[in-house]
């Protein structure tokens, strides 16, 4: 925690100071929308502040992703360049915080408490969509219990695409379940931007999914649905073909034709690595309830992630065998295909692409927020 509190002064702390009011008047501006209290947001903003200490006091000194970003700041850094806005997310990151430099503070702990804040934000918006099925007092420590998971807090909590991207993920979510109010169309929409400046395999994700709903939904006529397809199609190719492309060198049907060598070299590079390279595609699927195992945390942050993994498959247990499944009726059958689908294709995309077990327990971040909403609403409607 050295490095973040380097050059500590006076002035630092009042542009700090000024960060955090600026969060909280705003807030609390909108805390009526997000129909949650002052104490709330407070509440969330010094807990989750909390964990960028602990971030920094883990990985102190380390050459970590977030200290990489940071280092971008210097014109003397080995790889130094100014990119621009693009669809490469870590050119957007590096665009981000050499921005922030630039225009606000260039010091580690001022930019690290503004992307805390950011997702701070995001956890927030998900206790505020949370809380809006059902508010009832017996079921706030179940709430609490998804709220305060503590591998959101930890990979929120500083510079990184894991703060903006959970804040974008936790928006979609809510906006979903708002979409009949005008404004949230907007705030839906600058969310899927979000996501594509920062995680744009997940932006083309959440795409598909709605893309997909919107296709069996027996509500909207097939003379909607194909104009809509043909509007929609071809600059979700593109962006699709583009990713791919940054992601793997090869065109579009390059890829396709190579995905089985692609797949094997990507293997090769985690191969002698924490990783399960060569555990079967159908085990791999299990993994979001399962990995790290608590028989192999080998250190203190997968030990918490394993007992993440238990209260989840308690959850899992409890819902699909304990709770009585005939009666139940989603409040908003949207958005639970929704989370459906999304997580569907989230644990594709993790059995496919991930084999290192420390990055699959950063990345599997995002698919909880919608495990969450299937969970709070099973349970509190039974």
């Amino acid at each position: 925690m050295s490095v973040i509190i380097n050059n500590l002064n006076y002035i630092l702390l009042i542009k700090i100071s000024l960060l955090w009011f600026f969060f909280i008047f705003f807030l609390n501006y909108y805390k009526s929308i997000f129909k949650i209290t002052f104490f709330e947001i407070l509440s969330i903003l010094i807990i989750h502040y909390v964990f960028l200490f602990i971030f920094h006091s883990i990985f102190d000194g380390q050459n970590n992703d977030a200290f990489q970003y940071y280092m971008y700041c210097n014109p003397a850094h080995d790889q130094y360049f100014k990119p621009f806005l693009n669809y490469k997310s870590s050119e957007n990151m590096i665009w981000l915080v050499q921005s922030i430099c630039e225009y606000l503070d260039d010091n580690l702990f001022f930019i690290s408490t503004l992307f805390n804040l950011i997702g701070s934000l995001g956890i927030i918006i998900l206790y505020a969509t949370l809380k809006e099925i059902e508010s009832n007092k017996k079921n706030f420590l179940l709430l609490l219990s998804f709220i305060l998971f503590p591998s959101i807090l930890f990979w929120t909590s500083t510079i990184g695409k894991e703060a903006i991207a959970f804040t974008a993920i936790s928006i979609i979510l809510w906006s979903l379940k708002n979409i009949n109010i005008n404004r949230n169309k907007f705030i839906f929409i600058f969310s899927l931007f979000l996501l594509f400046i920062s995680k744009p395999y997940i932006f083309i994700i959440v795409i598909c999914s709605i893309i997909i709903l919107l296709i069996l939904n027996r509500n909207i006529s097939v003379f909607y649905k194909i104009p809509i397809l043909f509007i929609i199609i071809p600059p979700l190719y593109y962006i699709f073909s583009l990713i791919v492309q940054y992601i793997t060198g090869y065109d579009i049907f390059t890829f396709i034709y190579n995905l089985e060598n692609w797949y094997y070299s990507v293997k090769n590079v985690f191969a002698s690595t924490n990783s399960f390279v060569d555990d079967h595609f159908f085990i791999k699927l299990f993994y979001i309830f399962t990995l790290p195992s608590i028989f192999s945390s080998y250190n203190l942050s997968f030990f918490i992630s394993s007992l993440e993994n238990l209260y989840l498959l308690f959850l899992v247990v409890y819902v699909l065998i304990l709770i009585p499944k005939s009666k139940f009726k989603p409040t908003n059958p949207f958005i639970t295909n929704f989370c459906l689908l999304f997580i569907f294709f989230m644990i594709l995309f993790y059995a496919f692409t991930i084999f290192n077990i420390g990055v699959f327990v950063r990345q599997k971040i995002y698919v909880l927020p919608f495990i969450f909403y299937l969970f709070y609403e099973r349970i509190i409607k039974d």
